[in-house]
């Protein structure tokens, strides 16, 4: 399915197991041909891809670290390799899942416009535990951000006890220059306004990373 704008474009093809999303500033890609994975975030004025693609790696094919070559201790490659996952979802019994776990559901997927408004949502599932886990991307036209966020769907009888969903994992590298790295942290319930229970708002973060740092 593909919805063109003259200043956007959402593509999803289940043949290739490509989604794309874009507008005249950036421009992502994703993978879901091994679980779900985001295989690039483009600047498009500069070309630079946020997403670190290895020596000698090629998109598509498992390459070991250990074919690479030697490498130093200070290399950032070995560290940010492979491409990022989707998202790390980490149960009450310790249970850690990512992107690279699940299944797509072509038929809970959607790429769409409206208006200036570009989105995809794609959809995969897990067996165990039994979740539907969508992977939601939005770009406005004319502005160089991409928003993403990530919803549950228990599709089991029993109810799942998780602690911890990140629903952005990435490994960002354009240059050797440090990242000044910006991000909105929030969480909602759909029982909320059941519950009467304040779930945390949005939190707006700010940070500077030099090679090879983790954050979480």
């Amino acid at each position: 399915m593909t919805a063109m704008h003259k200043r956007l474009k959402a593509q999803l093809d289940v043949d290739s197991r490509r989604a794309h999303l874009s507008n005249a500033q950036i421009a992502l890609e994703m993978d879901f041909s091994r679980g779900l994975r985001l295989a690039h975030l483009r600047h498009l004025a500069t070309g630079a891809d946020w997403i670190p693609q290895p020596p000698a790696f090629a998109w598509g094919c498992m390459i070991p670290l250990a074919t690479l070559g030697a490498v130093e201790p200070t290399d950032v490659w070995p560290d940010l390799a492979p491409p990022s996952s989707e998202f790390l979802l980490k149960l009450a019994d310790g249970t850690a899942l990512t992107g690279a776990a699940a299944g797509v559901v072509p038929e809970r997927c959607r790429a769409h416009i409206e208006g200036d408004v570009a989105s995809l949502d794609v959809t995969v599932a897990l067996d165990t535990p039994p979740l539907e886990i969508t992977v939601h991307s939005e770009l406005r036209a004319g502005l160089p951000l991409v928003r993403r966020w990530t919803t549950l769907r228990n599709t089991g009888a029993e109810p799942i006890r998780f602690r911890q969903l990140l629903s952005l994992l990435l490994s960002v590298r354009p240059s050797a220059a440090d990242l000044d790295l910006y991000w909105v942290e929030a969480f909602h319930h759909p029982g909320v306004s059941k519950s009467g229970v304040r779930w945390r708002q949005a939190t707006v973060h700010q940070e500077r990373l030099g090679p090879a740092t983790r954050r979480t």
